[in-house]
């Protein structure tokens, strides 16, 4: 149900070329899999839970990068993680806030 409510299968869901900016999409796509989540070992000094029915989509991505394959330390308070504006700047085009550090580095293109 989730994958077809946000279809990750089609880049174009959150990118769209010739739209001058890297993403296009809302960071609010969260909501489509885990309206549900509750975590075992909590992590943060505000409950995943609590952050899920006050409806806080935005704050994800300041801990959680969107494809899940940067390797990072994740914080432990909610605000020590990317700031909105840190977000916002990344999907306008600036360099990437996440970890340069992958879990499954990209290929290089051959020149």
């Amino acid at each position: 149900e989730a994958r077809a409510a946000i279809e990750p299968q089609h880049c174009i869901i959150c990118h769209r070329e010739h739209q001058g900016v890297r993403v296009t999409s809302e960071p609010t796509y969260c909501k489509a899999c885990h309206q549900e989540l509750k975590l075992k070992n909590e992590p943060l000094d505000i409950s995943h839970q609590q952050l899920v029915k006050e409806k806080r989509w935005g704050s994800c991505l300041s801990c959680h990068d969107f494809h899940g394959n940067h390797i990072m330390e994740l914080p432990t308070k909610v605000g020590q993680g990317l700031s909105a504006e840190q977000i916002e700047r990344y999907f306008k085009g600036s360099p990437s806030p996440y970890s340069k550090k992958k879990h499954y580095p990209t290929k290089e293109k051959k020149q």
